[in-house]
């Protein structure tokens, strides 16, 4: 059989695979610092996220910045501890879908149906 002459399709990100594999990402940078082990207890925290999300092919970066508390109350003359995190990021651009991997997210599979094509057979409403 010959090779086909027909380029597999660019799957590029959406919304909710960009916040996803962010999420991911955050989660996998602050779990390999020792304060968020399980033998750890806080009475207290605070956090304070700083985000921007440069994305091609928007002019201006999506930036966030998220505020909390939790509820628990500080023991009086303590302060809290700060841990700085500043991820690397990615080393070098990567395709989509090897990002997705990265990350075990799903690689879209495009499918051509009655109402046309869909990225995954699970974005189809019943």
């Amino acid at each position: 059989m010959g090779t086909s002459n027909v380029a597999a399709p660019y799957n590029a990100y959406n919304g909710k695979e960009v916040l996803d594999y962010i999420m991911r990402k955050l989660y996998d940078e602050l779990a390999a610092y020792d304060d968020f082990r399980t033998h750890m207890a806080y009475y207290h925290f605070n956090y304070d996220l700083q985000l921007e999300i440069k994305a091609f092919p928007r002019d201006n970066p999506i930036t966030a910045q998220i505020k909390g508390a939790s509820a628990g109350v500080p023991k009086p003359g303590q302060q809290p501890k700060t841990v700085v995190v500043k991820s690397k990021g990615l080393k070098s651009p990567m395709a989509p879908d090897q990002a997705r991997e990265e990350v075990g997210l799903e690689i879209p599979k495009p499918t051509m149906t009655s109402g046309g094509m869909v990225d995954r057979p699970s974005d189809l409403k019943p």
